[in-house]
């Protein structure tokens, strides 16, 4: 729509959007986070609702401003079949800040609306962090091996934050994002973690295994996506604010929760070894499909209408 403005012009306007979308949101959801603790938990189900409510309004306002300033293709491979009150498991490979942006215009239209991993730093952005509390989306601190070798007592801190997030959405549909390598993948990172893949860093298994296991039943299906940014690899955020993302590839499929992959990860070695090595065969093959993506974008259906990416209005 705006395509035709200079770049610096496209920032701000792209900015400017973001910011005050994300603040109108985030300012509602504070004031029923607020009420809410006036209730002292009564009514929980209820003011959920709302927040999600609220929630889902921004992930169609995210999907506009996506389209505004940026002429962008869309290639996709979508396979997937959601249902009303099925609850997620949603994964991810993790490229960029985009990615979150990437996801709320993909899942808009998707139930439930998603509730994302956070890192702690983020509980002190103005606005964001508040709102993030107020639809319970646990923030993990993601301490280092080294600290954690001089620190031993908070190896589980993490573990029973993510813990008490799933309890919280007991008996809620419910749709957890979980980026599981924890951190952006760069080359630097990758030599430095010295990840066995090409284009993804090694996988932090813990958070997965304890979410399915802390809701059980409730979680019956994986979604596995597969994200790149062929034209803009190392710096997709900016030339989307800059107007210049040329296309976004993804590629979203199930995978069925079978017991197998319900067990305690913890306390049971042989499923944790059994839960880590299925992990990284799936990060693995998802390695591949990436550099497949490079290779042959004629592999995944191609559509420039964002639009239309899932629907599954009820």
């Amino acid at each position: 729509m705006l395509s035709f403005m200079p770049a610096w012009l496209k920032i701000g306007v792209n900015l400017f959007l973001l910011i005050v979308c994300t603040a109108m949101v985030s300012f509602a959801i504070c004031i029923v986070a607020c009420v809410r603790i006036l209730f002292f938990g009564n009514c929980h189900k209820f003011f959920i609702k709302a927040a999600n409510r609220c929630m889902r309004w921004w992930l169609y306002r995210i999907r506009g401003i996506m389209g505004i300033t940026n002429r962008t293709e869309w290639v996709r491979n979508i396979a997937i079949h959601p249902e009303f009150q099925d609850s997620y498991i949603l994964i991810s490979n993790h490229i960029s800040w985009l990615d979150t942006l990437v996801l709320a215009a993909v899942l808009a239209d998707l139930r439930p609306v998603p509730k994302f991993f956070l890192k702690h730093s983020l509980l002190f952005v103005p606005f964001v962090g508040l709102a993030c509390w107020g639809l319970d989306m646990p923030f993990l601190r993601r301490y280092s091996r080294a600290y954690l070798l001089k620190h031993p007592d908070k190896r589980f801190t993490d573990i029973e934050t993510s813990r008490e997030a799933c309890k919280k959405f007991s008996g809620v549909p419910t749709m957890m994002v979980i980026f599981p390598e924890g951190t952006r993948f760069t080359p630097e990172k990758r030599a430095l973690s010295n990840s066995p893949y090409k284009n993804l860093m090694q996988t932090k298994p813990t958070t997965i295994a304890i979410a399915i296991e802390s809701l059980g039943n409730q979680f019956n299906k994986i979604l596995d996506v597969t994200l790149n940014y062929p034209d803009n690899p190392d710096t997709p955020f900016r030339s989307f604010l800059e107007g210049r993302l040329k296309k976004i590839c993804i590629s979203i499929n199930e995978i069925k929760i079978t017991d197998d992959l319900r067990g305690s990860y913890l306390t049971d070695k042989q499923f944790k070894r059994h839960f880590t090595l299925w992990l990284k065969n799936l990060w693995q093959e998802k390695d591949e499909k990436i550099s497949e993506m490079k290779k042959n974008e004629k592999a995944l259906c191609s559509s420039t209408d964002p639009d239309n990416i899932i629907k599954n209005k009820d």
